[in-house]
């Protein structure tokens, strides 16, 4: 399943029909959404029937301005249970999911009062629908300084006023690949601001009902606002995989000596090119001893559990009870490691620790794994994070060194 969201700005010209019908024979999406459309007549939507579209919805644009429309292909039925200027709300059944969800085509106003309002509304949507939701669209409003560059920093209420909206509802980021902006004025110099506000939500029963749905920014053209693209089977085999220093790893004494080892091998040259070999070196050490030493945890955890359960099977004796007793402290060992593995992956600071390994904390942190193509180093939000990391791992090697 495809679905494709879009601030078009205005249909009624050539270039943006042609854009639009681009994107769509090369994407494919099952289901199309468009705001900002500033078109009142339905024969702007002719040439999509003609490209596999067989149903539709539309809200007409006010004195031309705003207008929403979601279309669909044949496999899929979306019936309307909410519709107004900022957003369309479905109950969507296809084939072959398992059951039904909500979808919100979103297209939240620009002033501070109407998206106070719209907030509400759109709460209101998805408490009446107990069941996975997805929200899909042109959000308006930022969740963090990392989704801005340029203009005044975060901390508008319109933007605090979004982030309470997702915790209160318990909604998921979806993430990214691809640029990581979704919005620009197109102004030059110091002038120029790029935000993300166009993303895809979704609460925990959405995220466990399609667990590998990837978001994709596409390229802007024609539009000040980048189309994003929903793939429910998204894959992320192609995206490299950061290195990550897992704290659960220093629980096993034998790391310490890993990374003593690696962090003391001479290397020859300057300072700073020591440094970044010694780094690299004991990466690559840390990799390798967590693949063919270490192991997996849930794999570990899923054989001592077997264990466990053949030696309660068997006939009560001293050695079996001995021998269980050791396998419940190794399971515990493996339990508390695989909490701290979840907790680390996690960076929702809303949540507390009594949230560990429930459904949404596990829908929160595979979301999470969403990971940006383009990494800029040395800017904005990931750079910062990197330098937190490598300092964190300096200490504890200066730790183990001393």
């Amino acid at each position: 399943m495809k679905v494709m969201a879009w601030n078009c700005r205005g249909l009624a010209c050539a270039p943006t029909i042609r854009t639009l019908r681009a994107l769509i024979r090369i994407n494919r999406p099952d289901v199309l959404f468009l705001s900002e459309t500033m078109v009142l007549s339905s024969r702007y939507w002719n040439s999509l029937f003609r490209m596999g579209f067989s149903s539709w919805l539309q809200v007409p644009p006010v004195r031309c301005r705003g207008g929403l429309f979601v279309t669909w292909k044949p496999g899929f039925s979306l019936e309307p249970i909410y519709l107004d200027q900022n957003q369309i709300s479905c109950r969507v059944v296809s084939d072959p999911s398992p059951c039904s969800w909500l979808i919100s085509c979103v297209y939240a106003p620009h002033s501070l009062q109407d998206r106070n309002t719209f907030w509400t509304n759109l709460t209101r949507v998805g408490s009446s629908f107990d069941g996975p939701w997805l929200l899909l669209g042109d959000f308006n409003a930022i969740l963090s300084s990392a989704d801005k560059r340029g203009g005044r920093s975060f901390g508008s209420p319109s933007h605090f006023d979004f982030v309470d909206f997702v915790h209160s509802n318990a909604l998921v980021d979806l993430g990214f690949v691809g640029n990581k902006f979704t919005w620009s004025n197109h102004r030059l110099g110091r002038n120029n601001i790029r935000e993300r506000i166009d993303r895809g939500l979704a609460n925990q029963g959405w995220v466990h009902l399609y667990p590998n749905s990837l978001i994709n920014h596409l390229l802007a053209s024609n539009s000040d606002h980048c189309p994003i693209l929903l793939s429910s089977a998204g894959s992320y085999q192609n995206i490299p995989k950061p290195f990550r220093f897992e704290a659960f790893w220093t629980r096993d004494r034998s790391s310490h000596g890993v990374v003593a080892e690696a962090w003391l091998t001479d290397v020859e040259g300057s300072p700073a090119f020591s440094l970044s070999r010694k780094w690299n070196n004991t990466k690559a050490a840390l990799k390798h001893w967590n693949t063919h030493h270490f192991g997996h945890i849930q794999t570990q955890i899923k054989i001592l559990m077997a264990e466990i359960n053949g030696i309660q099977a068997s006939p009560h004796s001293l050695a079996n009870v001995a021998r269980e007793s050791s396998l419940q402290e190794a399971l515990q060992e493996q339990l508390l490691r695989e909490e701290v593995l979840w907790k680390q992956k996690s960076r929702e600071l809303w949540l507390s620790c009594t949230d560990l390994n429930t459904k949404f904390f596990h829908a929160s942190t595979t979301c999470r794994r969403r990971r940006e193509l383009n990494f800029e180093f040395g800017h904005g939000c990931n750079s910062r994070r990197f330098r937190f990391s490598l300092q964190w791992d300096l200490s504890c090697i200066a730790s183990i060194s001393m």
